[in-house]
């Protein structure tokens, strides 16, 4: 009788540790996709200001992004190296890129910028915040951000990064910089994308080239100027 009671203990054991086993295995995925939403890169917070006049080497990430990969934002800072795919869903057409979205922004002339590689709607809290990047080839991105309130202070951009000038984007006022390489404490040698900015009518445009420099500002200010 005593063996038995110990056979069933085990037995209830046995099957206890199993169905933990289960519920583990079950909740695991579920808690790791709790959010579906994934913030597109975004300007960098000002530690890594510093890091650009040399006092210090820490590298700022951005939601999903790993140590070495580089924000990106209105101050037209380091080389991109996250996937575009990290931050939106990808889409077969433009058409189908603004059925998904609220706002009708300015798209780029396809005789001036070219064929997409890949379009993606980019993830937002809300459906008002949802915009539209493009992904090319050669390495130049395109991304546009919808009802961006307040307005970028550009004036800020200009003083904080020396390469950075304001100017005009169609007769919106905006950012600029050239393509850049440079050595960061702690990091190594790091690219500047060159780098196109404008904000109009309550959108953000960024366009930028590639991390290779083979993409300077003076290919990307022709693509921005056919955004009308």
């Amino acid at each position: 009788m005593l063996k038995k009671v110990s056979n069933n203990y085990r037995y209830l054991g046995l099957l206890a540790t199993v169905l933990l086993a289960i519920a583990v295995i079950s909740i695991g995925p579920l808690k790791n996709n709790s959010s579906s939403y994934k913030a597109p890169p975004k300007t960098a917070a000002k530690e890594e200001l510093a890091s650009q006049e040399g006092s210090s080497s820490k590298q700022i990430k951005d939601k999903g992004q790993s140590s070495q990969a580089a924000t990106k934002g209105n101050e037209h800072k380091l080389l991109i190296e996250s996937e575009m795919s990290e931050f939106g869903t990808k889409v077969q057409s433009i058409k189908e890129a603004l059925s998904q979205i609220e706002a009708r922004p300015k798209l780029p002339s396809l005789a001036v910028a070219g064929e997409p590689k890949a379009i993606y709607v980019t993830g937002a809290p809300e459906p008002k915040l949802k915009g539209i990047s493009f992904e090319y080839e050669n390495g130049m991105e395109i991304w546009i951000y919808p009802n961006k309130f307040p307005a970028p202070n550009y004036n800020e951009d200009a003083k904080t990064f020396s390469r950075v000038s304001v100017t005009e984007i169609n007769g919106f006022k905006g950012t600029v910089a050239d393509h850049n390489n440079k050595v960061l404490q702690g990091i190594g040698e790091v690219s500047e994308v060159a780098a196109v900015v404008w904000y109009e009518d309550g959108i953000e445009y960024q366009i930028y080239g590639d991390k290779a420099g083979q993409i300077r500002l003076k290919d990307l200010l022709p693509i921005a100027k056919s955004m009308q």
